[in-house]
């Protein structure tokens, strides 16, 4: 029998009560969704919380006038990176609550501020809905910086589906001469902080 490190099973046990025993079918997005936004529901319990990283809600208009919302972690140090996060989720699920732990976690640790973007899922909103959504985050994060964190610099990142959106968001912003972005960044390098 294989040994686990507690802490590791304590991980493990979380996914495992998130997984069905039987995947949902093909093309049943919602029993995915359901699944995803369980186990990251899940993960997020169990995750150190880093209360005193300071948040701010508020709401930004995406291209085609659809409100998009934003979360604003600022860590207690002075930070001079302000990291435009977008959440993964297959493009069809999680959201800025289901991804705070995340987000507190990169503020808290790296001492960098994070706007969350929680951007419209499909298949209810089509492409572009995703991308425009992290586009007008990104712009108005570049436009406010100074105000919200000021000397920051504007980055982005993202995991996974949010990963391909923040790729997406860099190029349209570049297309569309919105900027700068300081630096797109992967989270899964490891030297990424």
């Amino acid at each position: 029998m294989l040994d686990i490190d507690d802490e590791l099973a304590g991980v493990v046990s979380v996914i495992a009560s998130a997984v069905p025993p039987t995947p949902p079918a093909v093309g049943d997005w919602k029993a995915r969704r359901t699944t995803i936004d369980a186990l990251f529901e899940g993960l997020s319990i169990s995750a150190a919380h880093h209360d005193e990283v300071e948040t701010v809600d508020f709401a930004v208009s995406s291209a085609d006038g659809c409100a998009v919302p934003l979360r604003l972690y600022k860590p207690a140090t002075v930070p001079n990176v302000l990291v435009v996060y977008v959440h993964g989720g297959g493009l069809i699920a999680g959201n800025i609550d289901l991804y705070d732990h995340v987000c507190r976690r990169y503020a808290a640790e790296a001492g960098v501020a994070v706007v969350a973007v929680d951007y419209r899922l499909a298949p209810e909103s089509r492409f572009p809905a995703a991308v425009e959504d992290c586009v007008a985050a990104a712009e108005w994060t570049i436009a406010h910086a100074r105000e919200r964190v000021p000397g920051a610099r504007v980055a982005i990142m993202g995991d996974s589906a949010g990963g391909g959106l923040a790729a997406a968001t860099a190029l349209t912003c570049r297309d569309r001469e919105i900027g700068p972005l300081a630096a797109q960044i992967d989270p899964h390098l490891p030297d990424a902080r």
